[in-house]
């Protein structure tokens, strides 16, 4: 049985205390063909409530990275708020970045979601509180030169950061060209991208549809860019998703991060497997959006357990737990 009253109150929080919604304010509930259209209906609903103006638009489901149809790109600049309940990540579609860049527009992703989504996990956190944590942890990326990460089921990675802007996730979207993911809360960055070298081992879970990991996947990098895949049946179905898309740029290393949510839960669910407090995770692709050169097709996010991360001579976290910051979650 759905429990309507809960997914109401998670609803109303999302909208209220991360998104401040106003009065008359047009609200685009970005959806695709694959997603579950009560929940669509709710945010409709509890729009309409908070005296916004709500519209959905469903679309057919997109590869995260891709651009997205041109009518979606001309109502998202006309758009105040947008909330994105698509069934893919939709966060690096260029259209959505200018909308917020060079319209009016906020815009809030909950990729992936479910109903069960807005019941708990992830959602539950109490956003304002986690938000100053992730802006000290912000100023470490910002201010920092080269950063390593290291994890206990293999991955060593290196990479120069300098020049290049700390992003957040922090939950709240309450002003105009914010683009924030949700349930996930986080701090990523995009490294320079011929300065990363090592091995990823990815064995949390991956995007781009292959979800939980089962057998870890193995990744070598040089000079920034994935030179082998290797592992079992989920390292050939990543290989042959960048492969299809006949284009270099998907090998790039795009995206360094931490996940900074301890609410959150590994789902399978990319949007709230990489914002779990205790992982990191790295990314394939396009990096336009943040901060980077590398205006990939595609854009494949890969957790991982328990990193120990260390920018220049100072250690962040040690085995997912962070050691230079004070935090209360």
């Amino acid at each position: 049985m759905v429990d309507d009253r809960r997914i109401e109150q998670n609803i109303k929080k999302i909208l209220t205390e991360c998104c401040g919604v106003q009065e008359n304010e047009n609200v685009l509930i970005l959806s695709d063909i694959n997603q579950d259209q009560y929940i669509n209906e709710k945010i409709f609903e509890m729009v309409k409530e908070c005296g916004a103006n709500p519209a959905i638009m469903v679309m057919p489901v997109s590869v995260p990275g891709k651009n997205l149809p041109h009518l979606i790109n001309i109502i998202s600049k006309e758009s105040d708020l947008i909330i994105a309940t698509t069934t893919t990540s939709v966060y690096h579609a260029e259209g959505l970045r200018k909308a917020c860049s060079e319209g009016k527009a906020r815009l809030l992703t909950i990729s992936e979601c479910n109903r069960n989504t807005f019941l708990d996990g992830g959602i539950s956190a109490d956003f304002k509180n986690i938000e100053k944590i992730v802006k000290s942890v912000s100023e470490k990326y910002e201010q920092g030169k080269k950063i390593r990460y290291n994890t206990p089921g293999g991955t060593s990675i290196t990479a120069d950061i300098s020049d290049r802007p700390a992003k957040m996730n922090t939950g709240i979207c309450d002003k105009k060209g914010m683009m924030v993911g949700i349930p996930t809360i986080e701090v990523f960055i995009a490294p320079n991208e011929e300065s990363v070298n090592g091995h990823i081992v990815c064995d949390v879970s991956c995007s781009g549809g292959i979800g939980i990991i089962e057998d870890p996947i193995h990744l070598d990098v040089e000079n920034g860019r994935v030179v082998n895949i290797s592992g079992g049946k989920q390292a050939k179905q990543l290989s042959e998703l960048l492969k299809r898309e006949e284009n270099s740029s998907v090998y790039q290393i795009a995206e360094l991060a931490i996940g900074l949510n301890p609410n959150c839960n590994i789902t399978g669910i990319i949007n709230e497997d990489e914002g779990k407090y205790g992982t990191c995770h790295m990314a394939l692709g396009s990096n336009a959006s943040f901060g980077g050169v590398n205006p990939a097709p595609i854009h494949i996010d890969m957790v991982q357990n328990s990193p120990t991360i260390n920018i220049d001579d100072e250690e962040l976290c040690s085995n997912g737990r962070l050691t230079g910051i004070d935090y209360n979650f």
